[in-house]
């Protein structure tokens, strides 16, 4: 036995070591993860720093109705561009990324001026859904917002085929710690009015949007405009349909379907739980911005390379991922499914005890997320993109049918959350054994062991929190 954890400890020392190492090489996959991890890393430290006290001046029904705003917005702007954005690095001659671009940013543009009539005459779109009134005269925004964050996802993207990972390092940062000054600043103002918190979304992702701009000019930002570097738009779009045709429906299901209980508990009228919702989803997205967004750029272009070099080499590539990331993420997000709501109640105020308490029953769905959606892009690589829509398209329609069902027979803000957090665990299970698989690693085993490993953990969470507060599990009310 001591062997065995002698051999272990020297295994894990010499993966550190070689990680390290590889930081050294300016085109390695750690290095490029390394810029893009301190932008996460930033994000997260000011919102354990600064969500307190911002959630403080604001509470749960400013964050309602600042959620319902962004869904709807993050929603458009990733219909605008019909997914693209993701075909951006595929190119290899300029002139046909340059069409490829053009063509996303004349259908972002073109959605953004389709919703006018609707967005900037809040009558008529109050009088098709009543529940959204509680945005006010500030639903004129969205269409302005949604060409911003789509442009921003363009832009992005067009970074990242240049491979100037660096750039995320100072923008990423940036913007995050402005928006929350800028918030602070105005909920201080407007003494926690829900305006702040759109405001703040839209000045500071504006100037990050003009950021972007300033930059690509050294990468040819004005060869958009020039006649020469013109490639049929059409066709150059009409090449590269699998991506509208099957990666977008998949990418766009999915991220509606994880902003439904929105709409479902907008539809109780009830801005509060719609705030402690968003709340709890925006803190336990944290582990996933930093250990997880910010590897899945870096890592769809070292799995494409391995899929056509090293198929065997991928497979230990996908393994040793998953086994981090749920070395990372099995403690902090089944330990809120017990102490979420005492977490909640001290550092944030009582008013906010409930959304600690909506943290722990997602805890589990957060963990399989964390273990499948930074390595999703097995399927891009394996050219599987019709399976990764097929799942899109059945977690919709599962969490379509489960929330109507909770919003119908219940019509509680615990069962829509208990009823969307059990669909997509168990969802997320699945899909985190399906990119095992497709990628060639030992997918039943890894997936027993942690199986295994949340029931273990929660057991033993579960019995000290019943020792040291007297109940099993938090209450929901």
């Amino acid at each position: 036995m001591l062997l065995r954890a002698m051999d272990l400890l020297n295994r894990l020392i010499g993966t550190v070591r070689r990680d390290i190492g590889s930081l050294r090489d300016r085109n390695s996959f750690a290095r490029n993860a390394l810029y893009t991890f301190s932008d996460a890393a930033v994000n997260i430290g000011s919102q354990l720093i600064l969500t307190p006290v911002i959630a403080r001046i604001y509470g749960p029904a400013a964050y309602g109705v600042y959620g319902l705003f962004t869904s709807i917005t993050s929603s458009m702007a990733s219909l605008g561009t019909l997914g693209y954005t993701a075909a951006f690095v595929l190119p290899r001659e300029e002139r046909d990324f340059l069409a490829l671009f053009r063509a996303a940013g004349t259908l972002l543009i073109g959605l953004a001026v389709l919703s006018l009539p609707l967005f900037l005459f809040p009558s008529v779109l109050y009088a098709v859904f009543p529940s959204f009134s509680v945005m006010g005269s500030w639903c004129m925004l969205v269409p302005w917002m949604t060409v911003v964050l789509g442009g921003t996802q363009m832009m992005a993207a067009w970074v990242m085929r240049a491979k100037d990972f660096a750039f995320f390092a100072k923008v990423g940062p940036s913007t995050t710690l402005g928006l929350r000054g800028l918030n602070l600043v105005l909920g201080l103002l407007n003494k926690g009015a829900s305006w702040g918190l759109l405001v703040g979304d839209l000045v500071v992702r504006s100037a990050a949007a003009v950021w972007y701009l300033l930059h690509l000019r050294r990468f040819g930002l004005a060869r958009l405009f020039q006649r020469g570097e013109r490639a049929p738009v059409v066709a150059t779009a009409l090449a590269y349909r699998h991506y509208p045709l099957f990666n977008f429906p998949a990418q766009w299901l999915t991220e509606l379907s994880l902003s439904l209980p929105v709409y479902a508990l907008t539809a109780l009228n009830d801005p509060t739980a719609v705030g402690r919702f968003t709340l709890a989803g925006s803190l336990l997205l944290m582990p996933l911005r930093l250990f997880g967004y910010s590897l899945s750029s870096v890592f769809i272009r070292k799995a494409t390379d391995l899929q056509r070099d090293d198929p065997a080499a991928l497979a230990l590539f996908v393994q040793r991922m998953y086994v981090r990331f749920r070395f990372i993420g099995l403690l902090p997000f089944i330990g809120l499914m017990f102490f979420g709501d005492v977490i909640f109640r001290l550092v944030l105020g009582g008013e906010w005890t409930v959304a600690g308490a909506y943290c722990g029953v997602m805890g589990p769905f957060y963990l399989f997320r964390l273990l499948s959606e930074p390595v999703a892009s097995i399927y891009n690589a394996k050219r599987q993109e019709r399976a990764l829509f097929l799942f899109g398209a059945s977690l919709f329609t599962a969490n379509v049918l489960g929330l109507a069902a909770a919003y119908h027979w219940a019509g509680t803000p615990v069962a829509i959350i208990a009823t969307f957090a059990g669909i997509n665990a168990l969802a997320y299970l699945y899909q985190s054994a399906s990119i095992l698989a497709r990628a060639g690693a030992a997918w039943a085993r890894l997936t027993f062991n942690t199986v295994i490993a949340v029931l273990a953990t929660a057991t033993l969470l579960a019995t000290l929190r019943l020792l040291l507060l007297g109940s099993w599990w938090p209450a929901l009310y």
